[in-house]
């Protein structure tokens, strides 16, 4: 008898949601191992490495790959990024790909563009992933809700001194610098 083990892992998707229908999300992926290969924060604001700067480049050609996605505010942090995407109807009908299929290309295509540059322009090395595994999401659900998704990812560069994917945070909470 095969009985199967319950997964340790979270589950990251809403359970019964179809992520394939138009709709806007939140997305936020994370650099494997939280290594800050993306940049830094410098006043407020992000000041992207060559590596961020590829990721910036990569999101905003997913619109262009995909012409039934649009794109809205985003942010590359040190160490994860956030953007907010939004799937449209072709032709009245479902988009052609889900939003897994679109984020797992775009992890994809900066992976490969990251190793290239590794080896090319000596890059920090990584292992096989640039991004942790998975992604997260959240489902827009109206006006007022994207308005305050898009406050908070133009303010992640104010916050990252309290953000919880800061490696930094616990000295910057204690004012230890």
């Amino acid at each position: 008898m095969n009985a199967e083990l319950p997964s340790s892992r979270k589950r990251l998707r809403a359970e019964r949601y179809d992520y394939a229908q138009p709709a806007g999300y939140l997305v936020t992926i994370c650099v494997h191992g939280r290594r800050k290969l993306l940049g830094e924060i410098t006043e407020e604001h992000a000041s992207l490495s060559p590596a961020g700067r590829m990721v910036e480049e990569h999101w905003l050609a997913v619109a262009m790959r995909y012409p039934f996605v649009e794109l809205d505010s985003y942010a590359v942090m040190p160490n994860h990024f956030h953007g907010i995407i939004t799937l449209q109807p072709v032709d009245g009908e479902m988009p052609p790909k889900t939003l897994s299929q679109i984020i797992g290309a775009f992890k994809s295509m900066t992976t490969i563009a990251y190793k290239r540059a590794m080896d090319d322009e000596m890059w920090t090395p990584i292992g096989e992933h640039l991004w942790q595994r998975s992604f997260h999401d959240r489902i827009i659900r109206g006006d007022r809700h994207l308005d305050r998704l898009r406050d908070y990812v133009e303010a992640n560069g104010a916050n990252w001194p309290w953000d919880a994917e800061n490696p930094d945070r616990l000295a910057a909470l204690s004012g230890v610098h």
